[in-house]
């Protein structure tokens, strides 16, 4: 036998790298029905090796929580080849082990659906499924549901007799589950009612005590509520009471027995009118009279009425006992059986009913133990007499009788002047419930009052936490107990007005008494302060942390702690949470990122619930990024808001929505999950972008390229939108907040490798914008818009390189006019002279920060990297007045490289960094240490991040062996359809290097190659128009060569290409043979050219001998 410890080692080192699923291709001389047979025994091996190794995991009991999320993943990955019945096997497993949500449970439902489960499982196979379903808490899939109801019609009919307790409470929830609405109403009466008819026949012999009770509870829970089945329901139960559950087996059933049989019973109570009768009241006493005329009552049902009250007395007498012994323990339990003595009327038929009744009210009032108080002697005997007593409570002995005890618990003297331990943890939903057990119950006023009196002081707290549901609910019960004390008025008042309520629940007297019912809290702890109090407290002290308050910065951390670990009535309501964050995104906060404030912050911001409309949960989610919520939380919240906005479809979704969706994403670094092609769909509508706002745009423009989004038409009617706005904003005398950080995002765009496809456009708007920013950067008094200034104007100066025809038009202006403005913010940045670099001043600017949400995934390191290569191209320039700002430019430079290695791998903004440094020709080992490390991580990496790493390689003419492996690795372990065409020229670029083919090997690198062509050749339309596109004749493999040539012949790359620059590729393109598929294409480009090189003919004086030998030889193979 192998030990656990070690069959756990073994476990968890064969998991570290979870293995995809593959098809396996056959061999070069391997027979096709070889093949073929070989992957069916696969498929089979693959289904028992995975069913057999999952089943000795569990009963082994060696795998941690983290080991099954792991089996979880590499089930996922076999699920398409897995038969029903093992998909079924791991279904279970995995919610036993409670490692399946939602999304992975609709997902296998979907495969069961596919694989028509109903149809290819036994009974007891299905039933399975259904519960674990149930367990999971999901909703039925759409695909799944017709298979479901097939499945329980079948079961219903033909299930043996040991399967009805838990198909019945397995159908009840599903059909009855708000989640799936799906259903229709008919279909879900009359389900259960067969169900009801079918358990009517059955022998009861055949199940066990505690199956019939839970039958009895399940039929109670789901049947009783439709007045449709009412008949068959009490036919069906009075048959289960008569006829299976005995009464002497029920003293020495569970405690669960009992509750289920207690929860079964009082439903029944309810549906056969016992206890409607109207008694008259009664001024004091313990014991109220009870109904005993039931003549109204048909005479056949006197049996199972009586047998009924005999079994429901039992059950109570049982439950008295443990309640007063202290057995039971569970406040939720027992506002759950309280709820259930008021509406059954139990207590107006049954007087044990009465002391149940009065023995939970006094629990949840008063807590868990009986409490004793005694008042000091007048006449002192002795001196420890003096002394008051040490404890407060009593405790009972095993010994004592139940009469004994019931008198002391239930006696007035003990407990009229007992604090309410029991409810300073009270929920809204236990106050209610106590409250309608005095309005509804039959009790004495007497105790009533007595109830009441420490109710009193608990309400007004629960009103104004009270959500908009229960509002109602709580103000008819205060209403008719008559409660019109002051701060319930107000608490009520108050509350209306916050949920917008208009109609006038209660008259308006005495509503303005009691205005002034703050506490003074200067005199007071911070623990007793209220939660409005402190709330209003941190809204008020977020307006001061722009000046040099440090007092005031210290409390807030302070008051969200304490407001975070507040629980019940006290603790803070949803409207708390959001006034808090939203005060506090507008600021940018000192200790922002202290892991104490972060973590108080999370527990606020996971009180607001998911119920906010999307737009409110959205903007919640922007100020939490603001504020320093976690990203977790935030991409968690954010993942809710995308399903929303997928159910409700491109029809109803709001664009306005969709696009601070990707906004959001894109600040929380989450755009690859968040995705969905349904979501971008909704920006193809018509107008759907001009009713977005130009901000708006303009941070949806940079979300979409940083997603790696290069559909031309989409961006050029974003562009226009934004080409409006930046006419006006040019002239405007001041700019908003909002235009700065508009502008600022806008410019940084150009960083991206799909906003290639619409350059033209965005260098002009880029060119306004830049201007403009410079001559108003002594508008605003910040530093960090100082810094993301100067990394504009120098990510324009950058891209305005000599390339192209449209660059060299710009080039001149930005030097002339712009240069001494952008120099001037460069050097009240990071110098003190004005001349050389300053160190002070650099690490107080990188130690402030980048202003959050300004320019999502840029830190100040990386704005540092873009103004030094910036500063040091402008200083190689010939007449420059730059130059004398070399040494601050190269010190600047050193000073990142520097900041950059020191980096933590677990850095989000690193790989970025890591990218800019390498395309400005930097190079380290910790490059590639940070490189070695992500690789054998195995971890997941963004892929444009990859991508520009390939282009900064290209760009400079520099190869580092581990970059290359790491481009390769990444390549091809991740999907590449969804890249950018920019980014896929980048990659293939770097492939066809010799360098590369060297270090990878010729068939690897062929092998990428081909891999990228894939995606390649289906986006060749997106690439923009550059002479670098000739290079790709030499690397296209055969079946793309038609479309490529399509693409450069429908362009105007011939003629603005020189006859030089045409020589090796269309020397290339005559090399290559013609075909049935490339035949007509090679002919069409070798035409244009040709018209192309007889057009420069006429025009030129002197004949050019290489084109002329090149027509020679296009006319030969035409």
């Amino acid at each position: 036998m192998i030990p656990a410890r070690r069959l756990r080692l073994l476990l968890g080192r064969a998991l570290e790298g979870v293995p995809v699923a593959a098809t396996p291709s056959p061999e070069a001389d391997e027979d096709l029905d070889d093949y073929l047979l070989k992957s069916y025994m696969r498929e089979n091996t693959a289904n028992e090796n995975l069913t057999e190794l999952l089943l000795s995991i569990s009963s082994l009991g060696i795998a941690s929580r983290e080991d099954w999320l792991r089996l979880k993943k590499v089930c996922f990955a076999h699920l398409p080849e897995l038969s029903c019945r093992t998909v079924n096997i791991i279904f279970a497993l995995l919610v036993e082990k409670s490692v399946c949500g939602s999304v992975e449970c609709v997902r296998i439902q979907d495969k069961l659906a596919q694989l028509n489960f109903s149809k290819k499982l036994r009974d007891h196979e299905c039933l399975q499924t259904l519960r674990c379903i149930t367990n999971v808490g999901s909703r039925l899939s759409p695909s799944f549901i017709p298979h479901a109801l097939e499945s329980i019609q079948t079961l219903v009919r033909q299930c043996q007799t040991e399967l009805l307790p838990t198909l019945s409470y397995t159908i009840g929830r599903l059909l009855t589950s708000k989640e799936n609405r799906g259903i229709p109403i008919e279909v879900q009466h009359s389900l259960l009612e067969s169900l009801v008819v079918r358990v009517d026949s059955i022998d009861c012999m055949l199940l066990s005590q505690s199956e019939l009770i839970y039958l009895l509870w399940a039929l109670s829970a789901f049947c009783s509520p439709i007045l449709s089945l009412r008949t068959a329901y009490l036919k069906t139960s009075y048959m289960l009471l008569m006829r299976g559950i005995k009464m002497e087996e029920i003293k020495d059933g569970g405690p669960m027995d009992l509750l289920l049989l207690l929860f079964g019973l009082c439903p029944l109570l309810e549906c056969s009118g016992l206890g409607n009768s109207i008694l008259p009241s009664q001024e004091a006493g313990l014991i109220m009279d009870v109904t005993t005329d039931h003549g109204e009552m048909k005479e056949r049902s006197q049996g199972s009425l009586k047998r009924l009250l005999d079994m429901l007395n039992l059950v109570l007498v049982s439950l008295i006992q443990h309640v007063a012994r202290e057995e039971l323990q569970n406040r939720p339990v027992s506002c759950v059986i309280l709820e259930m003595l008021t509406w059954s009327n139990a207590t107006k038929v049954l007087k044990n009913a009465q002391i149940l009744y009065n023995l939970l009210i006094c629990r949840l009032l008063y807590g868990e133990r009986g409490m004793w108080f005694c008042e000091l002697k007048k006449n002192v005997l002795s001196e420890g007499e003096k002394q008051p007593p040490l404890v407060n409570y009593f405790l009972f002995e095993q010994r004592t009788g139940l009469l004994d005890i019931l008198k002391t618990r239930l006696s007035l003297s003990v407990f009229s002047s007992v604090p309410l331990i029991g409810f300073e943890k009270a929920s809204v939903r236990e106050i209610i419930v106590v409250l309608e057990a005095m309005v509804y119950g039959n009790i004495s006023e007497s105790l009533k009052k007595n109830y009441l009196k420490g109710c009193i002081m608990k309400l007004p707290g629960a009103i104004r936490i009270v959500s908009r549901n229960e509002f109602p609910r709580i103000v008819n019960l205060i209403i008719k107990l008559h409660l019109c004390d002051q701060p319930i008025m107000r608490a009520i008042h108050d509350r209306c007005q916050e949920l917008g309520i208009k109609k006038k629940l209660l008259h308006k007297k005495k509503l303005n008494e009691g205005a002034n019912c703050h506490m003074n809290t200067k005199n007071t702890s911070m623990d007793d302060w209220s939660s409005d109090v402190i709330t209003l407290y941190i809204c008020e002290t977020s307006l001061k942390l722009a000046g040099e308050d440090k007092g005031c910065k210290t409390d807030v951390p302070k008051l969200l702690e304490n407001l975070s670990t507040r629980k019940g009535m006290s603790s803070a309501t949803e409207r708390h949470c959001v006034s808090i964050i939203k005060s506090l995104a507008k600021h940018q906060l000192a200790f922002k990122n202290e892991k104490f404030y972060q973590l108080s912050l999370n527990s606020i911001f996971s009180r607001v619930k998911t119920g906010l409309p999307v737009g409110s949960m959205l903007s919640l989610i922007l100020d939490g990024v603001k504020a320093g919520v976690s990203c977790e939380a935030l991409v968690d919240s954010l993942l809710w808001v995308g399903c929303r906005l997928l159910e409700r479809g491109m029809a109803i979704a709001d664009a306005k929505d969709v696009a601070i969706y990707f906004i959001a994403a894109h600040e929380l670094d989450s755009l690859n999950i968040a995705f969905h092609p349904v979501l971008l769909g909704i920006f193809q509508q018509e107008k759907a972008i001009d009713l977005l706002s130009p901000h708006l745009v303009t941070r949806l423009f940079l979300a979409l390229c940083a997603l790696g989004i290069d559909d031309r038409s989409l961006l050029e009617r974003i562009l226009d939108r934004v080409e409006s706005w930046c006419l006006k904003v040019v002239t405007k005398v001041e700019w908003s907040e909002e235009d700065w950080k508009a502008s600022l995002v806008f410019v940084h765009a150009l960083w991206t490798l799909s906003s290639e496809v619409v350059w033209k456009q965005l260098m002009q708007m880029a060119q306004k914008l830049v201007s403009s920013m410079i001559e108003r950067e002594n508008e605003h008094k910040t530093m960090g818009y100082s810094l993301f200034v100067a990394s504009a104007a120098a990510s324009f100066s950058i891209h305005n390189n000599a390339e192209t025809p449209f660059a060299k038009g710009m080039e001149k202006i930005f030097v002339s006019e712009q240069l001494s403005g952008f120099l001037k913010i460069v050097t009240s940045l990071f110098s003190e002279d004005a001349i050389s670099f300053s160190l002070s001043r650099t690490d107080a600017l990188l130690r402030a920060g980048a202003m959050a949400s300004v320019i999502p995934q840029y830190s100040n390191i990386i704005c540092f990297l873009i103004i030094a290569h910036a500063v040091q191209r402008l200083a190689q320039g010939e007449g420059n007045s730059s130059k004398k700002l070399t040494p601050l430019g190269v010190s600047l430079w050193r000073y990142c490289l520097k900041h950059v290695e020191k980096i933590p791998t677990t850095d989000n903004k690193l790989m970025t960094a890591v990218g800019f440094s390498i395309r400005f020709g930097a190079s380290s080992q910790a490059f590639d240490r940070f490189m070695s490390a992500l690789i054998e991580k195995e971890a997941g990496v963004n892929m444009l991040s990859v991508c520009s790493i390939a282009d900064g390689l290209v760009r400079t003419g520099k190869r580092r062996s581990v970059a290359t492996q790491f481009v390769a690795h990444f390549s091809q372990k991740n999907c590449l359809d969804d890249l950018p065409a920019a980014a896929l020229l980048s990659l293939l670029n770097f492939f066809v290097r010799d360098a590369e083919r060297v270090s990878l090997g010729l068939a690897r690198a062929d092998m990428l190659t081909a891999l990228v062509w894939s995606s390649l050749g289906l986006k060749l339309a997106r690439l923009p128009e550059t002479k670098g596109l000739w290079t790709l004749v030499d690397s296209v493999p055969t079946e793309t060569r038609s479309s490529l040539l399509v693409f450069l012949s429908e362009g105007g790359l011939i003629d603005k290409s020189s006859v030089t620059e045409l020589v090796y590729p269309v020397s290339t393109v005559l090399t290559w043979k013609l075909n049935s598929i490339n035949g007509a294409s090679i002919t069409n480009f070798l035409q244009k050219v040709k018209i192309s090189l007889d057009i420069r003919r006429s025009n030129e004086i002197a004949p050019d001998l290489v084109a002329e030998e090149l027509l020679k030889k296009i006319s030969e193979r035409l």
